[in-house]
């Protein structure tokens, strides 16, 4: 039995969720802001004409 090894599967699985948390908020975060930009540069165009 070594209960070091699994402590540390534990925490590289929890880790693991952390990262894939983290990237989804990211990659969410990063849509909402280029769907805000083309929205700001649509508006743009058509206050232009």
């Amino acid at each position: 039995m070594m209960p070091h090894a699994v402590s540390n599967v534990e925490f590289f699985l929890f880790f693991g969720e952390q990262i894939e948390w983290t990237l989804r908020v990211a990659s969410l975060i990063v849509g909402l802001m280029v769907g805000a930009m083309s929205l700001i540069a649509m508006v743009k165009k058509m206050r232009g004409r």
